[in-house]
């Protein structure tokens, strides 16, 4: 296992809105690397909003589990429509995951994918990107 600085870049296009918001976010990561896997383990968050995000990613497809106030795990594959049951502290969202671009490479990651609800209603494009 290997400690890493992981700069996580999120930009998020919401449904109606016309400028995009922008995270940017720099952590301590551990990552594990195997033949055609690569993991990668952190925290976000502060005081006792922790969440854990593993992320396991392959060459076709990446895995997100999220763990704390809201919980997930999505799955992304080119082309292919996945769907992720995320709860939050109000209930639970069955969310489709439409996943537009995947490249990983030897330090980066990136992700174009766009949040649909069950009935077909976006809730916005997103844009990940993973550098170490």
């Amino acid at each position: 296992m290997m400690k890493k600085k992981l700069f996580i870049r999120s930009t998020i296009h919401n449904a109606g809105v016309d400028h995009p918001d922008i995270i940017e976010q720099q952590v301590d990561a551990e990552f594990v690397e195997m033949e055609d896997e690569m993991q990668i383990f952190y925290q976000e968050g502060s005081n006792k909003d922790v969440s854990d995000v593993r992320i396991l990613a392959f060459d076709d497809h990446m895995i997100v589990l999220r763990m704390g106030a809201i919980r997930y795990e999505q799955t992304y594959v080119m082309n292919e429509i996945t769907k992720c049951l995320m709860e939050v502290p109000g209930g639970q969202l069955e969310l489709l995951v439409q996943t537009h671009q995947y490249k990983r490479g030897l330090d980066y990651i990136f992700c174009q994918f766009s949040l649909k609800q069950t009935n077909q209603t976006t809730l916005g494009e997103y844009q990940l990107e993973l550098k170490w």
